[in-house]
Order: C-alpha cells, then sequence, then structure tokens
C-alpha cells in the first residue's frame, strides 16, 4: 500500500509541474469561437504568431491541463520489455474554455515553440498508435474534399471542430475523454534531420486502428490544414518505475524503441525553430 501511495504522490507531483509550465487563463481573453472568428481570412504567417500567443499565455481550455497517465508494456531495442508510463493532454491543442474552444491546426514551429515552452514534446507515430489504442473515444475520421485551398482555411478549421464535437457527441463522449481518430499529429521523426523545411504528419486512425496517414514529410512545414493537430506529451516519462526525459530516451541507441517505430535511434527530437 505504501509503494502505491509513493507512485500516486509522484505522478502528481509531475503532473504540477507540467501545471506550472502553463499560466493561469485570463479572463479577458477570448473564447474559442471568438478567436476563430477574428482569424477568419487570415494566412499562416498573419496568424501563428496570434495562436502562439493566445496558448502560451494560457488560452486553453482546463481539460487540456489535466494530462492523463497511459501504462504501456514496450520493448527496447534488445528485446527487453519495459513498463511505460507517459502524460498526455486528453484532445488535441485549443484554444479557449471548456465549454467554448476550437482545436487549431498551426504550423510545426509553433506547436514546437508551444511544447517546449510547456516542457512537453510532439508524439511519434508509435505513441500516436499507442494513444488510439488506451483511447476512451474514438472516431471515424471526417475528411472534406478539397476544393481549391479551401481546406488550409480557417472556416473550414472551424467547421472540422464542430462535426468532431457533434460525433463525439453521437456516441455519448464528453470533452473530458482521451479521444483519438480525429486528426493527423504533427510528429516528430528522424526526417527532421535532413528534411529541415518540411512538416511530418502521421495518423487519423479508423475505429478499426488503421491510419489513414502514413508518416508523410512530403508538405512544406508553411501548409497548414484543417485534419493537422498538435497532442502534447509530458517530456518526462517513467520507465520501469525511474523518470527520464524522452528526448534522452530518443537519442540512446537501445531505449529510443520504447518510443519509436523506426529502424535507429533519433538524432534531432524538435523542429528548428
Amino acid at each position: 500500500m505504501r509503494l502505491l501511495k509513493n507512485i500516486s504522490i509522484i505522478l502528481f507531483l509531475f503532473s504540477l509541474v507540467f501545471a506550472q509550465n502553463i499560466p493561469s487563463r485570463p479572463d479577458s481573453v477570448k473564447t474559442g469561437s471568438e478567436f476563430m472568428e477574428a482569424i477568419l481570412g487570415t494566412t499562416y504567417s498573419q496568424r501563428e504568431s496570434q495562436i502562439f500567443e493566445e496558448i502560451v499565455n494560457g488560452n486553453i481550455p482546463n481539460i487540456l491541463r489535466d494530462l492523463i497517465t497511459l501504462t504501456s508494456t514496450f520493448q527496447d531495442a534488445n528485446g527487453i520489455n519495459h513498463i511505460v508510463e507517459y502524460d498526455v493532454m486528453r484532445d488535441y491543442l485549443s484554444i479557449g474554455t471548456n465549454k467554448d474552444y476550437c482545436r487549431i491546426p498551426m504550423g510545426p514551429h509553433t506547436a514546437q515553440a508551444i511544447a517546449d515552452t510547456f516542457g512537453c514534446i510532439l508524439t511519434t507515430p508509435k505513441l500516436c498508435d499507442d494513444i488510439w489504442k488506451h483511447a476512451s473515444v474514438r472516431l471515424d475520421p471526417i475528411p472534406y474534399y478539397p476544393v481549391g485551398d479551401n481546406n488550409s482555411q480557417v472556416y473550414q478549421f472551424v467547421k472540422h471542430n464542430k462535426d468532431i464535437n457533434a460525433s463525439r457527441d453521437s456516441i455519448k463522449g464528453n470533452s473530458h475523454d482521451l479521444i483519438a481518430g480525429i486528426k493527423k499529429d504533427i510528429v516528430i521523426c528522424n526526417a527532421l534531420k535532413y528534411k529541415k523545411d518540411k512538416v511530418a504528419i502521421y495518423g487519423w486512425h479508423y475505429t478499426n486502428g488503421v491510419p489513414i496517414q502514413p508518416l508523410y514529410i512530403g508538405h512544406v512545414d508553411w501548409y497548414v490544414d484543417y485534419s493537422h493537430g498538435v497532442r502534447l506529451v509530458n517530456a518526462i516519462v517513467r520507465v520501469d518505475g525511474a523518470a527520464m526525459n524522452i528526448h534522452d530516451i530518443l537519442k540512446d541507441t537501445v531505449l529510443y524503441k520504447l518510443l519509436s517505430n523506426e529502424s535507429v535511434s533519433m538524432q534531432q527530437t524538435h523542429y528548428s525553430y
């Protein structure tokens, strides 16, 4: 019983460290719908700094501050099993309140800067798959047929957010659930070292677990559309009960396999900005 109590205390302290990295949400800031209305018609370069400022200044729903701890058994490169505990946001980065928020697509450099500010990392494809397995709400993707550049417009971001919520509500899900299958994740992978002007995306799983999007590094780093999302993972994880930094794990020639499906360890675990 004492061991279980100590573990619970440690997990609580980790969550406090994360929460302290995010300022309290000011009363005067915009709701999700107000912010999206304010950036309607903006270009990528016009809105990215606004997205960054809103989020790092605390304009996110409280549901994203309360991370969920997931526990999985993964093998290292030598085939040894390890118990890995990691903390994830239950939904994708959003702006607004618990009652009025919008999941906000953004570029990889903005996403990385937010992750660094909050002491987090972006997901890997392996973690995306594992998060989907743990999710209590799994929705089929909601794709839109492209007409011109409409899928990169803010009004399409808003429409997608509303359609996701309607789909979630139809199966009695709620905003406090760990949700998956709703976005392609901006991910980190080995290719970042060589393709510095690209964004890596992965995921958007069907309810059978198959992702629409295999790992893809073909888009330029300023391309953003409604299907892109950012889910943050606390950079401190527990491996067999010992706290470790994810960046160190991904660079380790044996342990990297715990969090990555790639054939070699990562030399660069982040987007440059």
